[in-house]
């Protein structure tokens, strides 16, 4: 490209994504074509209460992209004759009778039929704990039959790393990986990360989550939450690219995919722009990533947040559209906003009463205004469902009700999974008790294009939750813990303000009543101006 499409090409980018920074987002995107970069820049904070910003340079936690550096792991041992992904994981490692027909194979495609989770990240666990418990665990199909993602899969693979190699897993990865293709900054514990910013991962309740350091955590050790920057992660495609680290016929069977699109640590799959290698990574503190590879094209993106939005991974609200740009798509963005210190904002906050009923909630956090929806009347002014809301709220009612009461036919017509109802029933009781009731929430657009998330606050004995259902052509698609909808608001005047949703890339216009300096009112611009009263 001419350096002047590139500077039209990175303006447009960079502009959506300094635009929506006030939104919500916060992290660092790194795009590239024939390996030419068009951006390569930090958006947000990485330390919030220090005013540290998100720079190209900041560290974050990258999640399953973990998994990628296993599975060339464990093809790089094979390059080297020590093994083969053939091999079954009794040649290797004790395993009982029901599992020692489990291929290294297998473990990598997520085709072993074994458990997902062994524990909770951040808890210290070793490697024989870990392993005893992955291989005491039932199986949950034979191998090879099925797909089921498993966490617990690709630790039984850094355990096999170690066994075959006789190093420490990070330490190999970083000898026979991470150095060759001069990664400074990716690993657990062996970089110097006192020498780099670390981001600090916000949920949207901004409860910051500083870095641990202590070690082991064998509950993710070769499956997640390593550390990087979209700069070592474009070094990583190079190398790739290049055939630094493995052979063509090695890389030939990483990216082969096998059910579900999986091939080994990436999901490969046919789009319009062609073959698309990924992966996504997050937990629930706060980090999301996402690294896609338009092989055809040759178009390589790297997107890392520290922040949630909405109870979703930030990566997976805007990695389509950060894609899509690249591919010349458009897509709406919010105007520039001015900044008002926290006393100017303070008289804003508050609850507002719409005459249907239903509530609108200003509030305060970090010198940023926030809105909350309550009731199906606002949610509808603000997102526009109201075609399908009360239909979908009537039959996640119906379907629910009865899926307490033990009856799970009603579930069953719309989710083909009986024992993945009871299993996330058995998930919440245990968390907060037995379910005492539920309200439907309401009905919204969710992140992904054409589905619908009907929202079920569930009431218990020790406390309660909200719970997503995800809708897709009256099919629940999945289920999920969530978050009653929050939106940013941001001042374009001393009264006129903005709503922006990252997911649906869309504008709401808010203009507040001030009378006598004080709030008595806003008005929300949705499908039609509707005035919403201040409480007190």
């Amino acid at each position: 490209m001419e350096d002047e499409d590139k500077m039209e090409y990175c303006t447009t980018l960079d502009e959506y994504l300094t635009r929506i920074t006030p939104f919500g987002f916060s992290g660092a995107v790194l795009v590239a074509k024939n390996e030419n970069i068009f951006l390569n820049k930090g958006y947000g904070m990485a330390v919030k209460d220090k005013g540290i910003v998100n720079t190209e340079k900041t560290v974050f936690g990258i999640g399953s992209l973990t998994k990628q550096f296993t599975a060339a792991a464990v093809l790089k041992l094979e390059m080297d004759g020590k093994l083969n992904t053939g091999d079954v994981l009794g040649e290797y490692l004790d395993t009982p009778k029901d599992k020692s027909g489990i291929e290294i194979h297998h473990l990598l495609t997520h085709t072993a039929g074994l458990i997902n989770y062994t524990g909770e990240d951040y808890k210290i666990a070793y490697r024989e704990e870990s392993i005893e418990k992955i291989l005491n665990s039932p199986l949950l199909f034979f191998p090879g039959e099925n797909f089921k993602y498993s966490n617990a899969g690709y630790t039984m693979l850094a355990a096999l790393i170690e066994v075959v190699s006789g190093l420490p897993y990070e330490e190999y990865v970083y000898e026979h990986l991470f150095n060759p293709a001069g990664m400074e900054f990716t690993g657990y514990a062996i970089p110097d990360w006192d020498n780099r910013v670390v981001a600090h991962w916000y949920t949207d309740t901004d409860n910051q989550n500083a870095l641990k350091k202590f070690y082991p955590y064998w509950n993710i050790m070769g499956n997640g939450e390593m550390l990087s920057t979209v700069e070592d992660l474009y070094k990583w495609y190079e190398s790739l690219k290049h055939d630094i680290i493995l052979s063509k016929k090695a890389q030939e069977k990483l990216f082969t995919p096998f059910l579900n699109d999986y091939a080994y640590g990436w999901e490969v799959t046919d789009t319009e722009k062609g073959t698309l290698i990924r992966h996504g990574g997050a937990n629930d503190l706060g980090n999301s990533a996402e690294v896609a590879w338009w092989h055809d094209k040759d178009v390589f993106m790297v997107c890392l947040c520290n922040q949630w939005y909405g109870g979703t991974a930030l990566t997976y609200v805007v990695k389509d559209k950060i894609g899509g740009t690249m591919f010349g798509e458009q897509y709406p963005i919010p105007p520039e906003v001015v900044r008002l210190d926290s006393e100017a904002l303070m008289k804003y906050v508050g609850d507002y009463n719409l005459p249907s009923g239903g509530r609108i909630t200003i509030s305060m956090e970090n010198n940023s205004l926030f809105l909350q929806a309550k009731g199906q009347n606002t949610l509808d002014l603000l997102f526009s469902c109201e075609a399908d809301s009360k239909r979908l709220n009537a039959h996640s009612y119906r379907i629910f009700d009865a899926a307490i009461k033990g009856d799970y036919e009603p579930f069953l017509r719309v989710l083909l999974d009986r024992k993945r109802v009871q299993r996330f029933r058995m998930f919440i009781e245990e968390d907060i008790g037995k379910i005492e009731g539920f309200d439907v929430l309401g009905t919204i657009p969710f992140t992904r294009k054409d589905v619908l998330e009907t929202l079920i606050h569930i009431t218990a004995q020790d406390g309660s939750i909200t719970l997503g259902l995800l809708w897709e052509r009256d099919h629940i698609m999945g289920m999920r813990i969530a978050e009653n909808p929050v939106m940013y608001v941001n001042p374009l005047s001393d009264v006129q303000f903005l709503g922006y949703h990252l997911g649906m890339a869309k504008n709401i216009d808010i203009k507040f009543d001030i009378r006598e300096n004080v709030t008595t009112g806003l008005t929300v611009y949705g499908k039609v101006a509707v005035y919403a009263q201040k409480s007190g």
